[in-house]
């Protein structure tokens, strides 16, 4: 099995990581190159059939639910849930593809990182919510999904049992409270235990003013918007991005970052920029994009 490097490409909402990661994806692979796409937390957009499709698509639902009824606990229990399918997912795609690179639209450590800090703030000591709230997201999800919420609590029960911890829907906000006030350290070190992964290779990050991805959200809102995409929060988002890759940087001296200026550039561009800062970063691994 090949000894798989990890992309990240990430950064605040709207500044096009999905649309990037694709782009690059279909580039390197017309190029030869041995390469896997994962989107992240939405795996089961991925294009791949993986076990955990339905469990990634029922979580999904359960973090959109959460922002149509304005509930900041449910929405960060949401967004965690999803996040610890990301170690198993990345496993079962490098088990049945062996990719040699794997190319993520965020990844659960590193933006776990950065929107943790977020949502600590916007819930400000009140993480909880009413059991009304818990009622319509799970006749939501099941609506939707035969059996789809009763996943997500199997999902719960099996990651109790891994861990030795003693959690369920109900009190998930209290545990969550809990992990996200320790040190970087400890939250490090419990952040790679739930969501089985390490810290990255190589993190891309996509940077824009917030006034150009405001816009884009603004336009795409009839899709929903997610709660935390107001522009206040956005430039939070953006200070915390750098703060988080000086943080790692420091701590993890074969980390990797490089940011990308998106403003006034196309997608081809940015694509095309980010292959020459990988190529001249390691030219012995993408020699094969000069064949």
């Amino acid at each position: 099995m090949n000894a798989m490097k990890t992309i990240v490409i990430t950064g605040i909402d709207g500044s096009g990581k999905s649309v990037v990661a694709k782009r690059l994806h279909d580039k390197l692979s017309g190029c030869g190159m041995n390469i896997s796409l994962v989107e992240c937390p939405e795996y089961h957009a991925s294009g791949i059939d993986t076990p955990l499709n339905k469990l990634s698509l029922a979580l999904d639902l359960f973090s959109s639910r959460s922002d149509e009824i304005q509930s900041y606990a449910l929405k960060s229990v949401a967004m965690f849930l999803q996040m610890t399918l990301f170690g198993p997912i990345v496993e079962y795609i490098q088990a049945k593809e062996n990719p040699e690179q794997i190319i993520l639209s965020r990844h659960a450590l590193f933006d776990t990182l950065v929107y943790g800090q977020i949502y600590r703030e916007l819930l400000n000591g009140g993480w909880n919510f009413t059991k009304n709230d818990l009622t319509n997201v799970r006749e939501f999800i099941n609506a939707a999904i035969e059996s789809g919420y009763e996943q997500i609590e199997n999902l719960i029960r099996t990651e109790n049992e891994r861990l030795g911890i003693a959690v369920t829907l109900e009190s998930y906000c209290g545990y969550l409270e809990k992990l996200f006030y320790q040190n970087n350290e400890c939250l490090i070190e419990s952040l790679i235990k739930h969501f089985q992964t390490t810290v990255p290779d190589t993190v891309i990050i996509l940077d824009y003013d917030v006034e150009t991805v405001y816009r884009r959200i603004e336009r795409r809102s009839s899709d929903g918007k997610e709660m935390h995409e107001t522009q206040q929060t956005l430039e939070k988002l953006r200070e915390l991005y750098t703060q988080t890759v000086s943080y790692l940087e420091n701590r993890y001296h074969d980390f990797s970052v490089h940011q990308i200026q998106g403003s006034k550039r196309s997608i081809d561009d940015i694509v095309s920029l980010i292959i020459d800062r990988l190529s001249a970063s390691d030219p012995a691994g993408w020699a094969i994009l000069k064949q």
